[in-house]
């Protein structure tokens, strides 16, 4: 019995149809993720200073820096990894400071606060960590911590006698970054909760804390 031509050309798109299947693109294809190399370049200031560790008051921090990060872990859509900064830019905005001797009392010196400036300084945070979330999304929610010095032209946040111009810094940041389509580069936003002291190193140790706004760019490979 002759098989009619529709017949035919029906039977004949469906093996074609079948045979293309294997090359066809998966619909449920990964997207890209990030290289585990990072690097960063960033930009951050605060406009005060809050009393969550620090007791200095009207301080705020300018800081402009560079970052190289390293994954270690990969738990499917969470990364972890390890940071080191280097900061050539940590300028601290404080009043100058004039001590007057009390008449009378030669032991005792009269704090007299005046006009504002910026005291250059800067420093390198070693020690960092970092968490991102939902690698492969354009959209990537980060947190982590870094840990460092800070060293500057006068004592900061006070530059009175025994106060010190070399101090610790360290932070909790979190922010966003915001991929390209082939996750090779990506804009950086954040918040970063930043303290200054020097631990207890002398007698004088106000320590300057800052709620700190950060922009960036960042580069993978």
């Amino acid at each position: 019995m002759s098989v009619a031509p529709t017949t035919r050309f029906t039977r004949l798109m469906l093996t074609l149809a079948l045979c293309a299947l294997p090359a066809a693109p998966s619909l449920h294809a990964q997207a890209p993720v990030p290289s585990k190399n990072e690097f960063d370049a960033y930009v951050g200031g605060s406009w005060d200073s809050p009393h969550v560790i620090g007791t200095t008051s009207h301080r705020e921090i300018i800081d402009i820096g560079g970052r190289y990060g390293r994954t270690l872990e990969i738990w499917r859509n969470v990364t972890f990894g390890i940071t080191v900064d280097v900061v050539p830019v940590e300028l601290v905005v404080q009043p100058k400071i004039t001590l007057t001797p009390v008449p009378g009392e030669s032991n005792q010196l009269m704090v007299d606060e005046g006009p504002r400036h910026a005291v250059y300084g800067g420093g390198f945070n070693p020690l960092g960590i970092e968490w991102t979330f939902f690698r492969h999304r354009r959209i990537q929610p980060m947190a982590g911590s870094t840990a460092g010095m800070v060293f500057s032209v006068i004592p900061v946040p006070y530059d009175v006698p025994h106060a010190t111009r070399s101090n610790f810094t360290f932070d909790f940041q979190s922010g966003l970054r915001i991929f390209n389509s082939s996750r090779t580069r990506a804009i950086l936003l954040g918040y970063k909760f930043q303290h200054i002291s020097n631990a207890y190193r002398t007698s004088v140790n106000p320590g300057v804390d800052g709620n700190v706004i950060f922009a960036g760019y960042s580069f993978f490979r």
